[in-house]
């Protein structure tokens, strides 16, 4: 839920946040141009998740739309054109 995102969002933060100050070369943490995106989208498979599904679908298919229209290459791990 939004409680967990939320402080996973802040424990990541706070570690970059660390490497920015020591002096440790992670190659992960510096900063440079956006050029491939991947997505990762994970939908349910138990009971009515039907709803939830199509939720999570839309809205990837919108940050999909995003990526592209800012001219970003997204990685895919399959074929789904087929």
């Amino acid at each position: 839920g939004r409680p967990f995102s939320e402080t996973l969002v802040e424990v990541l933060y706070n570690i970059n946040e660390q490497l920015q100050v020591e002096d440790i070369d992670a190659p992960l943490t510096k900063v440079r141009p956006v050029k491939k995106v991947a997505l990762v989208v994970i939908t349910g498979d138990r009971g009515l998740c039907g709803g939830f599904n199509n939720m999570i679908i839309k809205k990837a298919e919108r940050r999909i739309a995003e990526l592209k229209a800012l001219g970003l290459e997204l990685v895919r791990s399959h074929d789904d054109e087929s």
